[in-house]
């Protein structure tokens, strides 16, 4: 389809110490996006999704006060015009 766009990637975190102390790991993770864009005539539109399959995970634990999640799916779309 002319003007369609489609991309894709995975980001991967590893297993990492969470302090000095190495006293607790924050679990490794990986997460999916996707982007789509359509131009036409002289209009742009793109959708991006970020964290696709809306995977739960810790972004980051802390030796004494646990785990803070990670971030859910989120959308975006913006449009706009093509010079």
């Amino acid at each position: 389809m002319p003007g369609l766009s489609i991309g894709g990637g995975r980001r991967y975190n590893d297993d990492a110490f969470s302090t000095q102390d190495n006293l607790r790991v924050t679990p490794s993770y990986t997460l999916a996006d996707l982007a789509l864009r359509y131009e036409w005539q002289e209009m742009e539109l793109n959708l991006r999704v970020s964290n696709l399959f809306d995977r739960g995970y810790d972004s980051i634990c802390y030796d004494s006060y646990g785990c803070s999640r990670g971030q859910g799916r989120a959308v975006s779309f913006t449009n706009g015009k093509t010079f």
